[in-house]
């Protein structure tokens, strides 16, 4: 998946005391989208909180996120309203199956699993949502595709 080198480098970064799970390394993710990077580090073992502004993707991502039961649950057709680059109409038609793997089964919640996963979503405008959270967080600014940085 192109999440691999983030986490790898949030691991490196920030690693996870395996031995204390209950103080988790805590990671804000801005721009969060669909919530699948910070389901994936959560699923790692940090507390994690997404923030997402639009509205679009906090309906997908809850409902993703929230009653998604099974794997490949979901049959979308993305490139419907996109007839760039496609031989014939069936093109558009293709259908594709998401999540490729059911998110409680992803942070452990099927298997009876002591700890739960600290995972959440912040709705709104990431400046405002978090300005009076300073020191909070032990990775700032989350861990974005474009870089990591230790305090």
């Amino acid at each position: 998946m192109c999440y691999t080198p983030i986490i790898k480098e949030l691991r490196r970064v920030l690693p996870v005391n395996v031995d204390n799970p209950t103080e988790r390394p805590r990671v804000l993710l801005p721009g969060a989208g669909l919530g699948r990077l910070a389901l994936e580090i959560a699923a790692k073992g940090y507390a994690v909180q997404g923030n997402e502004f639009s509205y679009q993707m906090l309906f997908a991502s809850n409902f993703i996120l929230n009653w998604v039961t099974q794997p490949l649950e979901i049959e979308i057709h993305p490139w419907i309203h996109n007839p760039s680059n496609a031989l014939t109409i069936t093109d558009l038609l293709r259908p594709v199956a998401i999540p490729d793997v059911a998110p409680a089964e992803l942070l452990g919640l099927n298997n009876g699993t002591v700890i739960p996963p600290d995972f959440s979503m912040c709705a709104g405008e990431f400046l405002e949502a978090y300005a009076n959270d300073k020191g909070m967080w032990s990775v700032p600014g989350g861990a974005p595709n474009y870089g990591l940085r230790r305090d």
